[in-house]
């Protein structure tokens, strides 16, 4: 039996990395959802996305996940609880999919599984890193052999439990070289091709505390078909960032907090995919401006107080990353 799922688990890793005759599979997500039913689909046959308020009956708070078949119409979709089709309707024996404590406690309710994603674990789109995350292990990157499932040398990069907590989002841009990593109030980005890979980390932007209703800090973060990161909130929102052009270094790779407005509450959903397609997909990147954002300051002081016309101010300290 050992046998038989280590080698169902290379098979899908393996394939992920090589199916261009299905390359539209990820191109619709259903995503959040409330208590009425509602939710929303991000449909990426159209360019610019279309998001739409979907009537599913699927709550999604936390676990999701969508498939398209190879021309890019939805075929199903999940929330940890039980499985729909593109027509809402709970598919056979997709009702019950979760028994035990997680269906007695959320499933039987309005809500879906609440199991988010304490680790992150993806491949670069190109298939040649592997890379892993979470608050409690910190930032793992390895060189990945898809043609034997090998992983080898590894790098570790820690982080304060302090500034990740639980929260943990990782995607790497499509041309294979940033990764990025979000850390609820940060978000970092890495040159895979450094010869020194934790030295090239630089900070691209610090949340803005922005709420919509409820803090949009970061959370989850994925690649989608069109060529752009999308990431999630902490909480529900009616909002998910945007990385417009993640091939490029630093700032270049604009960043827009809360870019995309949603039709209805998203909390924390983001999907986890396969690359089923390498992204031809090229950025001109704005390399004039700085790659890294500053630290924020954490307190001002101004001599004398109170002022007159003319006086002197200075800051006390740079808040810590």
């Amino acid at each position: 039996m050992k046998h038989i799922l280590v080698f169902a688990l290379f098979f899908f890793m393996y394939h992920s990395f090589d199916l261009s005759a299905q390359n539209k599979r990820d191109y619709q997500w259903i995503i959040g959802g409330n208590s009425g039913g509602g939710g929303i689909l991000l449909d990426f046959n159209h360019s610019p996305i279309n998001i739409s308020y979907q009537q599913t009956g699927l709550f999604m708070e936390g676990s999701n996940t969508s498939m398209s078949d190879e021309y890019g119409n939805l075929l199903f979709s999940s929330n940890g609880c039980k499985i729909i089709n593109s027509k809402s309707e709970v598919m056979e024996n997709g009702d019950v999919i979760n028994p035990g404590i997680i269906q007695e406690a959320y499933c039987s309710t309005t809500s879906g599984s609440p199991l988010r994603q304490g680790v992150t674990a993806i491949p670069s789109p190109d298939g040649k890193k592997y890379i892993r995350f979470n608050g409690w292990n910190g930032l793992n990157i390895f060189d990945f052999d898809a043609a034997t499932g090998g992983l080898s040398n590894p790098i570790h990069v820690d982080f304060s439990n302090d500034t990740i907590n639980y929260i943990a989002g990782v995607a790497v841009s499509p041309n294979s070289r940033y990764l990025y990593l979000c850390a609820r109030k940060n978000i970092y980005q890495f040159d895979l091709q450094a010869p020194d890979i934790e030295s090239s980390k630089i900070k691209i932007a610090t949340w803005d505390g922005y709420q919509n209703p409820y803090s949009t800090l970061f959370y989850l973060a994925a690649l989608a078909p069109d060529g752009k990161i999308h990431i999630s909130n902490t909480s529900s929102t009616y909002n998910l960032h945007v990385i417009n052009k993640p091939n490029c270094p630093g700032v270049s790779s604009e960043l827009v907090q809360h870019g995309i407005v949603l039709p209805s509450y998203n909390f924390a959903t983001i999907p986890n995919l396969p690359h089923y397609n390498i992204l031809n997909t090229s950025f001109d990147c704005d390399t004039s401006i700085s790659t890294e954002v500053a630290d924020a300051v954490d307190k001002l002081l101004f001599f004398p107080n109170p002022a007159p016309t003319n006086s002197i101010s200075s800051v006390s300290k740079a808040m810590q990353s």
